[in-house]
C-alpha cells in the first residue's frame, strides 16, 4: 500500500518543495516497489533461516550487495540517480530470484502435489 500511495503521490513533491525537484518524480515512481519487493525478501530469507539456512541467507545477501555495487558503478556513470533507483530495484529482484529458487530446491516453496490427494 504504501508503494502504491508513492508511486500515485509522488508528483506532489513539486508543489511541496519547488520545480527545481521536478526530476524526483520519476525516482520515486521507480522506487515505488521497494517496501513490497523488500518484504518479500525478508519473508523468503526469514524462512531460510527458520529452517537452519542461514548460511546460504547471508551469502545471497552478500551475492546481492555485490551486484547493487557493481551496477551503481556502471548505471551511475551513465544514468546518473536514474542509475541509483535502478540498481536498487533490479538488486531485490535478484535477490528475490535466489531466494525463491533456493526455497524451491528444498521443496520450501510451490511445494507442488505429485498426483496424490493429501
Amino acid at each position: 500500500m504504501s508503494g502504491i500511495l508513492v508511486f500515485l503521490t509522488a508528483p506532489l513533491i513539486v508543489k511541496l518543495v519547488g520545480s527545481g525537484f521536478k526530476e524526483s518524480i520519476l525516482a520515486l515512481r521507480i522506487l515505488s516497489p521497494y517496501p513490497l519487493l523488500r518484504g518479500i525478501a525478508i519473508v523468503l530469507g526469514d524462512m531460510m533461516t527458520g529452517k537452519d539456512y542461514q548460511k546460504n541467507r547471508m551469502i545471497i545477501t552478500w551475492i546481492g550487495a555485490i551486484i547493487n555495487i557493481l551496477l551503481n558503478l556502471v548505471l551511475i556513470i551513465l544514468y546518473g540517480w536514474l542509475g541509483a533507483a535502478i540498481a536498487t530495484m533490479v538488486s531485490y529482484v535478484i535477490i528475490i530470484a535466489i531466494e525463491g529458487f533456493f526455497l524451491r530446491r528444498k521443496g520450501l516453496l510451490y511445494k507442488q502435489n505429485q498426483g496424490r490427494d493429501e
